[in-house]
């Protein structure tokens, strides 16, 4: 038995899988033809790539002309997303977020709740994150502005506009800064361009979505599932349980960039919950140690995050550690846009 949320065409042959909501396959279909929440434009993404300087005017100017809109800008690397926040700020009478993985999470869960706040009142916002924010985070905003990426990612965006539906109709914009192919599979983004400029319109219905996507995960499956050796073996990890094989082979995206997952002492309560995780350190039975740890871990996350290693280099003494102390973290992470390296000039994952 198989549990999601959302069933894409993977399985060698679909007339096998019954779906105990929809045996008939028929409900599905009429559920997505009924909706009419938002719209994808894909017209300025068919512009072709933007640079930094001009998306960030364009969208300026479409703030400007829709002072009662909120708004979502999701990039796909850390540095453009920092780039457009600072380069909006200057918008007076708006209130401005930023969210990334970069920030660390107890600051995360303030900012999320606060932006729940403000659509729950009317309050107009603008929020500039990274795609940290498809999954997970229950935020609904007017229109929302996607940086292109393979089509699977693109819906997961746009469910965070007009997800309840009361507000009209909400937007997606898809536009293209040129850095989809550092974060996705090339083919995922091929076959996405090619589901794209097959639609007759720039603007696609919600109520075309179901169509949409089954004929891309139709040609996911031909062309990175059918013709793949690496899907055809984890198939065959997951025919024979062979659990090991399937854990140790399977990635969904290639760890290119290495980081370190890093403690941020940003007050005096963090300093505290670092204190109590030394001494836990010091526990000699290895069972309790462990007991301990386990206990204190939810509260050690809230203050930890991840450094790139091209940014970021820790000293001698903790470089193996798996959490490392950044006493000097004011260098390196800004408490409204996280990691921040000094001269930044490169992008990185969100």
């Amino acid at each position: 038995m198989f549990i999601t949320a959302t069933q894409p065409i993977i399985f060698t042959n679909p007339e096998e899988i019954i779906e105990l909501t929809d045996p008939s396959k028929t409900l599905t279909k009429h559920y997505f033809t009924k909706q009419e929440r938002i719209v994808l434009d894909v017209s300025l993404w068919k512009q072709g790539e933007l640079k930094l300087a001009d998306f960030v005017e364009h969208l300026g100017a479409e703030i400007t002309q829709n002072p009662d809109k909120s708004f979502l800008i999701i990039c796909n690397t850390l540095k453009q997303s920092q780039d457009i926040f600072k380069a909006l700020k200057h918008f007076r009478d708006t209130l401005f977020y930023y969210l990334s993985s970069s920030i660390l999470p107890c600051f995360r869960k303030q900012i999320i709740n606060q932006i729940k706040y403000n659509t729950a009142n009317n309050i107009r916002q603008i929020i500039v994150s990274t795609q940290v924010v498809e999954a997970g985070v229950d935020i609904d905003l007017d229109i929302v502005y996607r940086d292109f990426a393979s089509l699977d990612s693109i819906n997961q965006s746009a469910g965070r506009c007009n997800r309840n539906g009361v507000k009209g109709q909400g937007v997606v914009k898809l536009f293209n800064l040129g850095k989809a192919s550092r974060i996705y599979d090339a083919t995922l983004l091929d076959i996405t361009r090619e589901v794209l400029n097959q639609q007759q319109s720039e603007i696609i219905a919600e109520s075309n979505f179901y169509n949409l996507n089954n004929a891309y995960f139709k040609l996911v499956k031909q062309r990175v599932q059918d013709d793949n050796d690496v899907s055809k073996n984890m198939l065959v990890y997951m025919q024979q349980l062979k659990f090991k094989e399937l854990a140790s082979n399977f990635k969904v995206i290639e760890n290119t960039f290495k980081s370190y997952d890093v403690f941020i002492p940003i007050d005096e309560a963090a300093k505290q919950v670092w204190a109590k995780y030394e001494q836990t350190n010091t526990i000699a039975n290895v069972f309790e140690r462990k007991r301990a740890l386990k206990q204190l871990k939810p509260q050690l996350m809230q203050y930890v995050t991840r450094f790139p290693a091209y940014g970021y280099e820790p000293s001698h003494s903790q470089k193996d550690k798996g959490i490392i102390y950044v006493e000097d973290w004011q260098l390196y992470y800004s408490k409204e846009l996280g990691f921040q390296k000094p001269n930044e000039d490169a992008a990185m994952f969100a």
